[in-house]
């Protein structure tokens, strides 16, 4: 592995944090994609390491966001969990002491109810879980929100397992309209003060698009006439109903469901990616954002093209919007990662 790309990660995210990471954080996905060309998992296909910016509805754009997986292409799956597992528990040990145990163990059960031990001898997902961390800007060493994505769609059980474990997903999990969207993933968060909530990512089946969309509204009490032009609006209406487009459903014990559509930029040319990223960046107030992520790309050496783009709805209409960016992930890489999910 060259020193190049172990070391632009680190350096990437060095740059957002405004400092070094801590020593004791897990190294962000340090890997030479010619030495170990296998795809990596998160929002944005093939990347192990996305950093994202987002606003809107309790949502600060000056938020370090960023999602990893850890342990992709190497050893067992159950070695891979390990991992996963390790790099967990020193991400959330970083929230409250009266918060941190309680959601180092809740989290830990996740694992174990998506991936049984029992099942890890059979054939391998093609990705397993990935964690996402917000920092505030002025307290980065602490954790404000921890968040672990699991995949569901190779068990049919652990959907069910994992419900009856987080009762925030079973309420959603009887919402979704999974025949003509199923389940791909789903994500749980635990924020600094306890709060928890859950989320279920849906992926229409080809040519549902547009009813998946009516039936997802529907649950959020959202108009999707509101949700179709806002995409219009801010250009992502090439990029709707591709193989990565989402349908995520989010939900806690004490709020209504909130809808949010993610759109792989992939279709679109460089130029077009910068303009759906200034048409958010302007009508959502991502700019502060989205300047952070250029500054922290230009003075680590690592790109950062925007690969995805997410916009949240509620009965008002639209209320937030997130850019993904996948630093140092060659295109040819997220491709195949598109073919072969």
């Amino acid at each position: 592995m060259s020193t190049d790309a172990s070391e632009g990660p680190r350096r990437f995210l060095d740059a957002m944090w405004g400092g070094a990471l801590p020593t004791s954080w897990p190294a962000p996905l340090d890997v030479d994609w010619h030495e170990h060309p296998e795809p990596r998992w998160t929002l944005t296909p093939g990347s192990g390491l996305e950093v994202s910016v987002s606003a809107g509805a309790n949502r600060a754009p000056e938020q370090l966001r960023y999602a990893m997986e850890l342990g992709a292409g190497t050893g067992s799956l159950s070695e891979r969990l390990d991992q996963q597992r390790a790099a967990l528990g020193v991400v959330a040990g970083a929230l409250p002491l009266d918060v941190a145990a309680e959601a180092v163990a809740t989290l830990h059960d996740v694992i174990d109810d998506a991936f049984p031990r029992a099942t890890r001898d059979g054939p391998e997902p093609a990705f397993t879980t990935w964690i996402g961390a917000v920092h505030d800007a002025s307290d980065p060493d602490s954790v404000d929100v921890v968040k672990l994505y699991a995949n569901v769609a190779w068990d049919p059980g652990a959907l069910t397992r994992l419900s009856a474990r987080w009762p925030e997903l079973a309420t959603l999990a009887a919402l979704v309209p999974v025949d003509i969207a199923p389940v791909a993933f789903v994500a749980f968060e635990t924020a600094r003060d306890g709060a928890r909530r859950a989320k279920v990512y849906l992926r229409p089946e080809r040519g549902a698009g547009h009813q998946a969309l009516q039936a997802a509204a529907r649950v959020a009490g959202v108009d999707p006439r509101a949700v179709i032009s806002t995409l219009h609006d801010v250009g992502l209406s090439p990029c709707l109903w591709g193989p990565w487009t989402k349908l995520c459903l989010a939900g806690s014990t004490d709020r209504a469901p909130q809808l949010t559509v993610h759109a792989a930029l992939a279709p679109l040319s460089s130029d077009r990616r910068g303009a759906v990223a200034d048409a958010l960046a302007g009508s959502f107030g991502l700019q502060p954002g989205f300047d952070k992520v250029r500054a922290a790309a230009e003075s680590s050496g690592w790109a950062a093209q925007p690969t995805v783009a997410a916009a949240g709805f509620g009965p008002s209409g639209a209320e937030s919007a997130t850019l993904y960016f996948a630093p140092g992930v060659p295109d040819e890489v997220r491709a195949r990662a598109r073919r072969d999910l």
